[in-house]
């Protein structure tokens, strides 16, 4: 609804603004659309032919812009240095009115339920699924329960070190030693990037410069290290946003200092953590749910933690900017500009205004992202150039060339002593180390789990835990500091098996989110019922960006859920039932479409009856491919079993599991045949798209039990795709005995003499 209003807006944008060029018309349409779905008070746009305006900034690409973007850069910082009180001055005014002080309500009745697969306590909602995900033999099938790894440290001693005390590199090898620097911080690019590493022979310390990693070579082992390093500068302005925001709301005590981590685990299903991580989930119930810090801290797991999307990018933009991709495609793509072009960044840079981790600048945080990946999925929509305080990136780049690294390889990737995610993780912890007692915010994207085996998450489980306990310790020595961390997935398992069966899809579809945070935190903002109800409820990628939203605020007061502010934040979001999840209770009638989520990609989604079943050719080509696979087991076996003929369709129910492109869906009918009146099959399939779908997703048939045949079909709308379908599995209904063959024949179920 909101989209088309869109469309008619920008229809009528075009009717009235004769004379400006083709170039600037896009824009001025992306503006438009943008300016009726932003969330923050004050934006304000004016389009022009090479003009963003946002926030009171002005983007523009400088003139040699395709050689640099520095200009542009400059200018920005310029133009948002400018009427600075004015446009804070409406910001706070803002926040003064939707924020009230503190008060700390009673929660020490409050206690985390134990965790576990299963949940004790199944929810009483509307929009349930069947079934969680793969049940243990399923998983022990699709991923080698056997399969473990060693210790990337095993029989290795250190030869490489950074002494932070002189920013120097240092080595204790005396087998040639040789040392590479890696790049500049202010170089860091996000996603791929081609990093060529230097050796040079290793005679005495060294200094990195602004750099933050380094390898070193020792015969033919080859070391690392990644670093934060302290700016003052970043932490001074963190400091002094915070104290104007508290000056400003004339709160009698100095705000309590929030870390808050988004720690996302790519491609990690709710049941695949439960299967792969069993150390972090018993370092949640033997420290968190009882044991030492029960008392001061809080975990939830939430059950039906729904995705929008199959893969990362549908699901994150939706959580770090708070509008859908498709819409943000529209911004970036839709009108011509590309990630790619060093002359586009500036269109770049004013999105990220509404990203975020901007939104946590505006709020007196220090800010960092880090990805591990040498790949562009992400980078497309967010650009090359983040505008974090920090950035973990060419690190990945670096280790690409020097170990080999890529994201989604099926081994276990040992960067030096440690594995891969080991390093982001610890990069995070210096980061928390570094700006203690000040504002924090970081959103580290781990690659670990994004690879077909399904095995490798297993390296994370130890290194996991060591971060999760050391992350604890430090907020338990230091109770004057507040945190939420988040620890969770943008999408579930991807396997080729995925969407082959209910539990597949499901699975898919029910990302892992857990959320820990301090006692006295919750008490302060009044949480602890909202974060208890809405775990056992149906919640989505909307509902977190306004939940991150809230904490970005809640440094200095509790936000009141009829304040103008939150209320702001839902009227203009592209999803209107979505809340946060620490200010209100999720409906327990929630339905997908209240979430922004196609029926496609829904949990709930139950099977649907095919009313034309006869005239459907996924069906009928499904029926017809199950006789030729029961009489090809009848030949096989060699019994003396005639063949057989279809007789009717009786039953016939799809889910569809992919958009109108793809068409993909799984089929379930029941068929009679003409040798018996009482036999019954239950015969399931798929369909899709017949070429690069297909191939994806099509079985091994290498005796003729699972065929599978080439079609076309009509679909609402006019379309005509060509599909092919195939035969997954036949099951006989009825009760019958074995006359003509042994009972363990294959054609035993299929058998009349």
């Amino acid at each position: 609804m909101a989209e088309s209003s869109c469309s008619a807006r920008w229809g009528l944008k075009r009717k009235i603004t004769l004379g400006i060029s083709v170039a600037a018309l896009f824009l001025y349409a992306a503006i438009t659309i943008w300016l009726a779905f932003e969330t923050n008070i004050g934006d304000k746009f004016l389009p022009s032919d090479k003009e963003f305006i946002y926030n009171n900034q002005i983007f523009t690409p400088s003139k040699d812009s395709e050689e640099s973007n520095q200009n542009d850069n400059d200018h920005a910082e310029q133009n948002s240095k400018a009427n600075i009180s004015n446009s804070h001055w409406e910001y706070y005014s803002l926040l003064s009115s939707s924020l009230v002080e503190f008060k700390d309500y009673d929660i020490s009745a409050e206690s985390s339920q134990r965790f576990q697969k299963i949940p004790s306590q199944i929810p009483n909602i509307s929009c349930f699924p069947l079934k969680l995900g793969y049940s243990d033999s399923q998983a022990d099938e699709l991923f080698n329960p056997w399969k473990s790894f060693d210790s990337c440290s095993d029989e290795k001693n250190q030869f490489l070190f950074f002494n932070s005390s002189n920013n120097k590199l240092e080595m204790n090898c005396t087998e040639n030693p040789q040392y590479a620097l890696g790049s500049l911080i202010e170089t860091e690019s996000f996603g791929s990037l081609l990093i060529q590493i230097k050796w040079n022979n290793y005679t005495s310390p060294v200094d990195i410069g602004q750099r933050e990693f380094a390898y070193g070579k020792c015969g033919r082992q080859i070391q690392t290290f990644l670093v934060n390093k302290f700016n003052k500068k970043v932490a001074d302005e963190a400091k002094e946003k915070s104290r104007e925001i508290n000056q400003f709301l004339a709160r009698r005590k100095p705000h309590r200092p929030l870390t808050v981590f988004y720690i996302l685990i790519d491609s990690l299903s709710r049941l695949h953590l439960y299967r792969n991580l069993p150390l972090f989930i018993d370092f949640l119930n033997s420290n968190i749910v009882t044991g030492k810090y029960s008392m001061d801290f809080l975990a939830y797991d939430f059950l039906i933690n729904s995705a929008q999307g199959e893969n990362t990018y549908p699901n994150m933009i939706p959580v770090l900017y708070g509008h859908n991709s498709s819409f943000h495609d529209d911004l970036i793509g839709g009108k011509g500009f590309s990630f790619r072009r060093k002359a586009d960044d500036w269109i770049f840079q004013g999105i990220q205004q509404n990203s975020l981790w901007h939104f946590y600048k505006e709020n007196g945080f220090v800010t960092m992202m880090g990805y591990d990946t040498i790949y562009d999925f992400l980078a497309k929509g967010l650009g090359k150039k983040i505008q974090t305080d920090h950035q973990a990136f060419n690190f990945w780049s670096g280790a690409a060339y020097t170990y080999g690294y890529k994201d989604f390889l099926e081994l276990q990737q040992c960067l030096g002593l440690h594995n891969s995610h080991y390093y982001m993780l610890d990069y995070t912890w210096q980061y928390l180390n570094n700006y203690s007692k000040i504002n924090k915010f970081a959103y580290i994207h781990l690659s670990t789990a994004h690879e077909e085996s399904g095995t490798v998450i297993r390296t994370l489980d130890d290194d996991l835990v060591e971060y999760m306990e050391k992350l604890v310790k430090y907020f338990y020595d230091n109770p004057d500091e507040d945190m939420m961390i988040f620890v969770g997935s943008d999408h579930g398992k991807h396997t080729k098996e995925w969407d082959r069966s209910y539990e597949g899809y499901i699975e898919n579809k029910l990302p892992s989110q857990f959320v820990i945070t301090n006692r006295k935190f919750i008490s302060r903002i009044d949480a602890a019922r909202n974060l208890k109800e809405n775990s056992l409820r149906m919640v989505g990628k909307f509902d977190w960006n306004l939940t991150l939203k809230q904490l970005a605020v809640s440094p200095y007061g509790k936000l009141d859920p009829k304040s103008i502010l939150y209320n702001q934040w839902k009227k203009d979001f592209f999803v209107k039932d979505s809340i946060s999840l620490l200010l209100e209770s999720a409906s327990q009638d929630r339905t997908c479409s209240d979430l922004g989520i196609e029926n496609y990609l829904c949990t709930c989604i139950r099977w649907v009856d095919i009313a034309y079943k006869q005239q459907y050719k996924p069906v009928t080509v499904l029926a017809d491919l199950a006789i030729k696979s029961i009489n090809n087991q009848i030949k096989e076996s060699h019994a003396s079993c005639q063949l057989v003929h279809l007789d009717n369709i009786l039953t016939a129910k799809e889910h569809q599991i992919r958009g109108e492109e793809f068409q993909n869906r799984n089929i379930t009918i029941t068929i009679s045949i003409k040798e018996s009146q009482k036999a019954l099959y239950e015969v399931n399939g798929f369909a899709a798209e017949a070429t690069k779908e297909f191939r994806r997703l099509e079985l091994d048939d290498p005796y003729g039990f699972n065929p599978s045949e080439r079609f076309t079909q009509r679909f609402p709308k006019g379309l005509l795709i060509s599909m092919k379908a195939q035969l997954h599995s036949i099951k006989r209904l009825d009760i019958y005995s074995h006359n003509c063959t042994k009972p363990e024949s294959l054609a035993a179920p299929y058998c009349f003499c």
